[in-house]
């Protein structure tokens, strides 16, 4: 049977909808004792963590679920021990450059909590849910990913609040994310027995991991690298906290795509040679309708939703809230043909390719847009981006989907 599976993406749209909502608890208060400047702060220090998370996860997320979605418990542990060695070294890499690089952009006196957030969220790179969304598990998402960062935000706010201290929230949300990695690895390497000894073939799947993760970090200067990006191009704090907030919500409505695209990831790799493209073009399909959705709602949705959020931390019209929902649709497209159709047959370069021109494309036309046209002009780069990565792709595997 190729048929979708419903509970599968239900679990992992439930999951993503609890990550959407935590950074909703604390994001508001923090914006209430740092202002317009220390919000504008935060955002580039998250969108630089997010971009060395990344290189972190040394892209695991894309080539892990599915070596392990049919693996024995032992395969699947010591293909986890694999990634936790060479995401640890990427990942020290990637936060002390993630350090110094908050510390050059963050605009005021703010550059500590700049700092301390993109070193908290390249920590995220360590997360194990590609481990467990290879293997069909989104209950162990939750508890090892989405229980975790709920927490670390709830405690946050007390801290915050009461007690004046807005650098709280990276601290807990750094140091929740490093014990969590501790445990899972404690765990999921258990039945290895203590035999820690790695397949000598590991060392050839270096180059295809690197080469992912490098074009993944070009392609973040067109994702989460939007808000430092723009700052090189000088507009004003104004216009850098509306990119700040748009592209914020942005990505949590887009949660719900990521929901369909993992919820679907170990499912599109089961199967025949003859039944793989059916699954494949299903993927596909349900995932591209999870942008529409993501669409309509930024586009009716975004203005109100940001006034609620952030109060008047940022002004974000009509014309901003059309021009980020447009965006979601190619990701959502892209996003479908990299997880469930491109890495599964093992065409990595391509990945790469599609978003090394996006970047080429797509970060002059940021810096650009910054400057002449302020937030409107930054999203409509960040949308011609997103689709040159689905025209590279789609036209990578138009004979496969769909042959004659």
């Amino acid at each position: 049977m190729s048929s979708l599976p419903f509970r599968r993406i239900a679990s992992f749209v439930l999951l993503q909808g609890l990550s959407a909502l935590v950074p909703l608890l604390v994001l508001p208060v923090i914006n209430d004792r740092v202002g317009r400047e220390g919000w504008v702060s935060l955002s580039i220090g998250y969108g630089i963590g997010a971009a060395a998370a990344t290189p972190a996860a040394f892209g695991w997320a894309v080539l892990g679920p599915h070596r392990v979605a049919a693996a024995t418990d032992e395969t699947a542990a010591a293909v986890y021990l694999e990634s936790v060695i060479t995401r640890s070294v990427a990942w020290v890499i990637s936060a002390s450059v993630a350090a110094c690089a908050a510390a050059a952009l963050a605009p005021g006196e703010h550059v500590m909590l700049a700092v301390l957030m993109a070193v908290a969220i390249s920590s995220w790179g360590l997360t194990p849910s590609w481990f467990f969304i290879g293997r069909g598990l989104p209950s162990r998402v939750a508890a090892y990913e989405t229980i975790p960062r709920l927490v670390s935000s709830v405690a946050a706010i007390p801290a915050v609040s009461l007690l004046n201290a807005p650098l709280a929230y990276p601290i807990l949300v750094l140091a929740t994310s490093l014990a969590t990695f501790c445990v899972v690895t404690v765990r999921l390497t258990a039945p290895l027995h203590g035999n820690l000894a790695l397949p000598p073939e590991w060392r050839s799947r270096l180059r295809g991991h690197a080469s992912l993760s490098f074009s993944a970090l070009l392609g973040t200067g067109y994702t989460s690298l939007v808000v430092p990006i723009a700052r090189l191009a000088h507009p004003g704090v104004s216009a850098l906290s509306d990119i700040a907030v748009a592209t914020r919500i942005r990505n949590m409505a887009q949660m719900g795509t990521a929901s369909v695209t993992s919820g679907l990831q170990g499912w599109a790799s089961q199967g025949d040679e003859v039944d793989l493209p059916r699954r494949r073009r299903k993927a596909l399909l349900a995932t591209s309708l999870a942008g529409v959705a993501s669409a309509l709602f930024l586009f009716l949705l975004l203005p109100p939703t940001a006034h609620l959020l952030f109060g008047d931390v940022a002004s974000v019209s009509w014309t901003l809230s059309f021009l980020t929902a447009l965006a979601a649709i190619p990701y959502a497209i892209g996003s479908s043909l990299s997880f469930h159709v491109l890495a599964p047959l093992a065409m990595t370069r391509t990945i790469s390719l599609s978003r090394i021109a996006a970047t080429i494309i797509g970060v002059p036309a940021i810096v650009v847009g910054a400057g002449l046209g302020g937030a409107e002009g930054v999203l409509m780069a960040t949308c011609l981006a997103e689709w040159v990565v689905v025209l590279w792709q789609g036209y990578s595997v138009r004979g496969y989907l769909f042959p004659r």
